[in-house]
């Protein structure tokens, strides 16, 4: 599969050379959270930590300017881990968000949404289980937007569905939008799993300029 260059207003982060228990940065990112949980550690930031109940935690990116509005591709390394029962989430969002303050893993109810989420709050949608992925434009579902699976304990004793994989692991998430006149289409790969390619993003209009875009957790049981 191939994904657009990015069209310019390159943005990168590997977090290597931060000092442990970090919160800020100097490139212009945020991260925020609501119980100070959320670091860098060991050149990884975390945004939520397993065990700890209640926590929420943002990670937004500096302004990037209209150029976004031609397309980009989005790449960054993604791990779970969970000794209980996984939750809540995260989702990654492209839009008008708020400068401060963190929201639901299902999203800021702007723009572009993809939501991970781990937990399973029962027959969710009417779609059996409230564990999967969704893409979601201004809080809503897309028409065929949505992916529902339970998690299972695997070989390895850790609990996984075709895509998730509690083992602490990190895994690419590609996240790439492509604008048409009709609000354009978004692909989405996590690990070697192809979970939507080419979806419509019908409606999907950005204005500019787009104030930010990010990561958002909610954890965990």
């Amino acid at each position: 599969m191939e994904y657009p260059a990015p069209p310019g207003g390159l943005f990168g982060q590997d977090f290597d050379g931060i000092a442990d228990g970090a919160q800020e940065f100097d490139d212009g990112s945020l991260l925020e959270s609501n119980d100070g949980n959320s670091r860098v550690e060991g050149g990884e930031l975390i945004l939520t930590e397993d065990g700890i109940g209640g926590s929420q935690a943002a990670y937004k990116t500096p302004v990037m300017g209209p150029e976004l509005a031609r397309g980009f591709t989005v790449v960054f390394d993604f791990a779970l881990d969970a000794t209980g029962t996984p939750a809540d989430g995260v989702s990654f969002n492209y839009g008008k968000i708020t400068d401060t303050g963190t929201s639901s893993e299902e999203g800021y109810g702007s723009g572009l949404t993809v939501s991970f989420d781990t937990y399973d709050n029962g027959d969710e949608n009417g779609l059996g289980t409230g564990i999967g992925v969704d893409i979601k434009i201004d809080g809503g579902l897309v028409p065929d937007g949505s992916i529902r699976e339970g998690l299972e304990t695997n070989d390895d004793g850790f609990l996984a569905n075709s895509f998730y994989v509690f083992d602490g692991v990190f895994r690419p998430v590609v996240i790439s939008w492509t604008p048409s006149a009709d609000g354009g289409s978004v692909t989405v790969s996590l690990g070697d799993v192809i979970l939507f390619e080419n979806l419509p993003t019908p409606g999907l209009s950005p204005r500019q300029p787009i104030d930010l875009h990010g990561l958002r957790a909610q954890g965990g049981v």
